[in-house]
């Protein structure tokens, strides 16, 4: 976890968008999570503590969480229009 937090704090000190994907079903019983999802039975309700990210890397207050309901963040979340809508032009990735 130090390296991690290393890199968050560094990060955030100059100026880097930091933007989390968390595992959440966007309802507390499931039912917009994807097939495969249903058929492995992962299920992290809405608002589930489960969901959050661990305190030593917590999101900032104005850091952007996007719940996702499958496994890949492009197919279940609105991250292409997020990052269009920041200007972004490059991607790179902390798996958390």
């Amino acid at each position: 976890m130090p390296p991690m937090k290393r890199l968050v704090t560094t990060a955030r000190s100059r100026g880097v968008e930091i933007m989390y994907t968390v595992i959440e079903a966007l309802t507390k019983d499931g039912r917009d999570r994807s097939l495969d999802h249903k058929l492995s039975n992962i299920l992290v309700p809405k608002g589930s503590r489960v969901a959050a990210v661990m305190d030593d890397v917590a999101p900032a207050a104005d850091d952007i969480v996007l719940p996702k309901t499958s496994s890949g963040v492009f197919n279940s979340t609105n991250i292409d229009y997020v990052l269009r809508n920041l200007g972004s032009r490059t991607l790179s990735s902390l798996v958390l």
